[in-house]
């Protein structure tokens, strides 16, 4: 990977990180925690999941170490039940957690995943990801991180894998814009 990609990929996680979370985190309290369109789950959800995805892709996928989540004990410091990614909640599940989630953490979570996620990347030049390029070891390292509930963990595990190291991290990226995008919906004027 050369210097300038090295580059724009660090800009973009540390864009995420230092706009666009904090930014979802300035509405009501009311309104990051409770479903504002009932087709889009509440802003205290989105910003947990897109955390939650990145540390848990970044760290046991990509780079096979530890997750920030698990390391840092966030599952008891963000009062939440669950150390999945979110994928496959229900409208209930989605619901519950984002009344339950201590919000403080959740920003304390956002700069603990900025951190880890960077490390990772500045030593991206030096890995060697060839054990990546085996559909089988994706699958058996998202099963492994515990990523999605059981009842969607094969069907996910199977769609992101083979994937290429540089287009997950971009992807994780994008997955950011693509939840904020639903965030800049619910914010518009009626």
């Amino acid at each position: 990977m050369r210097f300038g990609d090295l580059y724009i990929i660090r800009s973009g996680y540390e864009v995420v990180h230092d706009t666009i979370v904090p930014l979802m985190f300035k509405m009501d309290i009311d309104k990051i925690r409770r479903r504002i369109v009932p087709e889009i789950n509440p802003v205290a959800w989105m910003i947990w999941h897109v955390l939650r995805t990145e540390d848990m892709f970044l760290s046991n996928v990509i780079f096979g170490k530890d997750q920030e989540f698990h390391t840092g004990n966030w599952q008891d410091r963000l009062k939440i039940d669950t150390p999945h990614v979110g994928t496959g909640m229900s409208t209930v599940q989605a619901d519950q957690l984002s009344l339950e989630v201590d919000l403080d953490e959740l920003a304390a979570y956002n700069e603990a995943v900025k951190h880890h996620s960077l490390n990772l990347i500045e030593a991206f030049p030096h890995f060697k990801g060839d054990d990546l390029d085996s559909a089988e070891k994706i699958e058996h390292r998202l099963k492994e991180a515990n990523a999605f509930p059981e009842a969607v963990s094969e069907e996910r595990a199977r769609a992101y894998a083979p994937t290429p190291v540089s287009v997950c991290l971009l992807g994780l990226i994008n997955h950011t814009y693509m939840h904020f995008g639903q965030y800049l919906a619910l914010t518009k004027p009626l």
